[in-house]
């Protein structure tokens, strides 16, 4: 990706006359930029394929709303962060497709207790997340946190609408999606993203 992205991030040095400061910003955004447009991408081709487009799109969507304020694990290449935010969605879709069906009132009221004490739990305890690629101003730290709990408690605006109009799989997929969000910002989640960078690199060294 980066041989892409440095020609252009040098063509806006050379025509805006940017210091080598502001040229790794603007480097730094075209990467995101094109992580973000190659996620989607592969996020509804794999969703789609499977027949869960509505389904993956709410999963990837809470989780991705929560990961912009509590941060949490990454992988070693944008490559690999790609692959794993098409099929983790695509899985919670088919997930939610035949399986919230199957929910009675009583456990989709509890399941959805669950997740929000969970997510108040792990958030209160872990966020922000941070990664030495992207360090936070220890003074941002209280308002992400803060941000974090918020969001998790608003999940269940749309979760109560999700199953009060009978449409259990997108609360069961949204459900997931912000259970697994969750899960990157502990000790064991980064562990688990570490694992998944170091895969099929050590047989190639």
């Amino acid at each position: 990706m980066q041989k892409w992205v440095q020609p252009i991030a040098l063509w806006f040095k050379k025509e805006l006359d940017l210091d080598e400061e502001k040229t790794e910003v603007v480097a730094y955004a075209l990467t995101s930029l094109f992580v973000i447009l190659l996620d989607l991408a592969l996020l509804v081709l794999v969703c789609g394929l499977l027949g869960v487009l509505k389904e993956g799109l709410v999963a990837a969507c809470t989780g991705a709303l929560l990961r912009m304020f509590t941060g949490g694990a990454h992988l070693s290449s944008p490559w690999r962060c790609a692959i794993l935010s098409s099929l983790l969605p695509a899985f919670f879709g088919l997930f939610g497709k035949y399986t919230g069906p199957m929910l009675v009132p009583e456990f989709s009221l509890i399941l959805l207790l669950s997740v929000l004490v969970w997510g108040v739990i792990i958030v209160s305890k872990y966020a922000p997340a941070e990664v030495k690629e992207r360090p936070i101003r220890p003074e941002k730290k209280g308002f992400y946190r803060k941000a974090g709990i918020l969001l998790v408690v608003l999940w269940g605006i749309p979760a109560v609408f999700f199953l009060s109009t009978n449409r259990p799989e997108l609360f069961l997929a949204g459900s997931c999606g912000l259970w697994w969000q969750t899960v990157t910002l502990t000790p064991p989640g980064f562990t688990i993203y570490r694992y998944l960078s170091d895969l099929g690199s050590k047989e190639r060294r």
